[in-house]
């Protein structure tokens, strides 16, 4: 019940979860995070990548490094930060042009 109730804010970064919840709210999180991430990467959502980036960077804070999955978010933060400069290119190119 905690977990569903700190999730929202969890994603919101709007009132900090106790820490023995961090990693639970952090697997709570995940699939959410990464629905967000793949939408930016369909739609080129420059709001998204940022928003995909911030919270991979999050909850790879709010975990042990030993956590299990750790691994999986890691790829998942660079896979947001490359498309997202990826992305910031493409947007000055075309200004440029």
């Amino acid at each position: 019940m905690s977990v569903a109730l700190f999730t929202p804010c969890f994603l919101a970064d709007a009132v900090a979860p106790p820490e023995p919840l961090l990693p639970v709210l952090v697997d709570a999180t995940a699939p959410e995070v990464f629905r967000m991430l793949r939408q930016a990467l369909a739609v080129t959502d420059p709001a998204l990548f940022s928003a995909a980036v911030g919270l991979w960077q999050r909850m790879l804070l709010a975990i042990p490094a030993d956590q299990p999955g750790e691994a999986v978010m890691l790829s998942n933060l660079g896979t947001a930060l490359q498309a997202r400069f990826h992305d910031s290119c493409l947007r000055g190119a075309h200004a440029a042009a």
